[in-house]
């Protein structure tokens, strides 16, 4: 449902009336929630523009403050304030109306200043018919563009960080995906779980730089109420091959500073929020591994995987090298948190892009599964098996969030 906002600024009652009498008799779309606030002076005026109003409808003359003297201009002091104040919202369309009785002159002029404000002046008596069309037509025009965008939303969204990964998460996902052809830069895939719409799409870079960018753009494309990052990393401690680390903690193992040729850690950390892990920890009491799995991957040997994976919530430190050494790995656990349990190069800035989007309602699921050590045994032999561990448990999730 597409929802507009329309505030009428206009000390006549009569005049509130007719506009809002002219929006209830025009068969507007039922898919269509409008509100409309009254506004009957300059002051309450400034007061409302604390909410995003899509359309004003705005009178030329209008009090200074309740229940005084309409003061002829004051309509186009109020189209300053909204330009010039940053703390305000910028309405989409602005109509600007005059019943004022005058020469044709005056009104001219007054339509020369008012169009030099990028906004069009009508005459509410003389034009109403126009006038009340094009507003009823601007609304359905409003309606139909939000309608537009709201297509393109989704409530889930799962990020991976690697195209292998996404293909991956794709082999082994239970879902009927369908290709999204709507953008050319990256490929998105999309599902529909009981009622929810899931996309998928993975990074095109390493790194917590294009993470973070990645995650904040396609926040604001998408508006999800869940990100799923999800994917491979490397073990630290307490964890083997096939393992699920749910990040509680995050930060930038790299962030600090330089005194001569000694290095002082200086981590920023992020946090799960601790209501969604309590929410996510009761769910995994009814998380159970397939039986039917075993004997269905093999290490780089060929010899069969035992399907016997432990999941984790702990902190997960991200830098921006792959480590395949076993002396950087344990000083970053000795130095830094010594309850890391695993390193990758993307999670502590999908943390942080969620922080600064700041959005309350947005939950961020960094959730990674165990392929390597961290050392120099890394090998490709678990990441299929891996793979599969990380798609299966954020399915769970999902489900269990519906």
């Amino acid at each position: 449902m597409a929802n507009l906002n329309i505030l009428i600024v206009d000390d006549q009652l009569e005049k509130y009336e007719k506009i809002h009498s002219l929006i209830d008799n025009s068969n507007l779309c039922s898919s269509l929630f409008l509100k409309i606030d009254h506004a009957p002076s300059l002051d309450q005026f400034r007061r409302n523009l604390t909410i995003k109003y899509d359309i004003v409808i705005l009178d030329l003359c209008i009090p200074a403050k309740t229940n005084s003297k309409a003061e002829p201009e004051l309509g186009l002091s109020a189209i300053d304030f909204i330009y010039e104040d940053d703390n305000e919202f910028i309405p989409k369309e602005i109509f600007l109306l005059t019943s004022l009785d005058t020469d044709d002159q005056t009104i001219i002029s007054y339509k020369l200043r008012s169009a030099r404000k990028g906004v069009k002046l009508w005459h509410y008596t003389k034009d109403f018919e126009e006038w009340s069309e094009y507003f009823i037509g601007k609304i359905r025009y409003l309606e139909n563009s939000a309608n537009n965008i709201k297509k393109n939303l989704c409530d889930i969204l799962i990020i991976t960080a690697l195209n292998e990964e996404y293909e991956y998460f794709r082999k082994f996902s239970s879902y009927t995906w369908s290709t999204i052809d709507f953008f050319n830069d990256f490929n998105i895939l999309s599902s529909n779980i009981n009622g929810n719409t899931v996309y998928l799409v993975a990074i095109d870079e390493k790194g917590m730089h294009s993470a973070a960018a990645f995650c904040t753009h396609l926040y604001h494309l998408f508006s999800p109420k869940y990100i799923f990052f999800t994917g491979l990393c490397g073990a630290v401690s307490n964890c083997t091959f096939g393992d699920v680390i749910i990040a509680d903690i995050c930060w930038d193992y790299n962030s600090g500073k330089f005194f001569d040729d000694v290095f002082i850690e200086a981590p920023n950390q992020c946090k799960l929020n601790r209501n969604l892990k309590i929410k996510l920890r009761k769910f995994l009491l009814d998380y159970s591994i397939d039986p039917s799995l075993e004997g269905k991957f093999f290490d780089h040997e060929n010899n069969p995987i035992k399907i016997d994976f432990n999941i984790h919530f702990g902190p997960i430190a991200s830098g921006g090298a792959v480590i395949s050494s076993q002396v950087i790995r344990d000083n970053i656990k000795l130095l830094q948190n010594k309850d890391t349990l695993a390193l990758d190069m993307e999670s502590y800035g999908i943390f942080k892009a969620a922080e600064i989007i700041n959005d309350f309602e947005l939950q961020i699921i960094v959730l990674k599964s165990v392929s390597d050590l961290s050392d120099n045994t890394k090998s490709e032999s678990h990441r299929e098996y891996a793979s599969y561990t990380f798609t299966n448990l954020t399915e769970f999730f999902i489900k269990n969030l519906n």
